[in-house]
């Protein structure tokens, strides 16, 4: 049987430059440690596995990797019907040009 190495907890705090008590939190959030009667190890592909599942939430929550349209800038509105992006003033004069009868 070829058994890969464990990390203690405090090798996993000093590569992920946390401290020990922030490494037994990330426990109650899903880092999966390997219990011996108390003492912790970790497996190194469950550590990178971690890593990459905190990774993936922070590019959901910033809305990375999404296909969210840009916002327009704050003096600029889409035009109705269109994804054209308009300054307010020309968006102004569109809706007045339909607003005029006999144009």
């Amino acid at each position: 049987m070829n058994l890969e190495p464990l990390l203690t907890t405090q090798e996993v705090a000093e590569q992920l430059k946390l401290s020990l008590k922030t490494v037994r939190g990330l426990r109650a959030k899903g880092l999966v440690p390997l219990d011996f009667g108390g003492n912790f190890r970790y497996r190194a592909k469950d550590v990178a596995a971690y890593i990459e599942q905190c990774a993936e939430a922070a590019k959901r929550e910033a809305g990375l990797g999404l296909n969210i349209p840009p916002f327009p800038h704050p003096l600029e509105r889409v035009a109705e019907g269109t994804d054209k992006v308009l300054p307010f003033r020309e968006l102004k004069n569109e809706r007045e040009d339909r607003n005029v009868v006999g144009r």
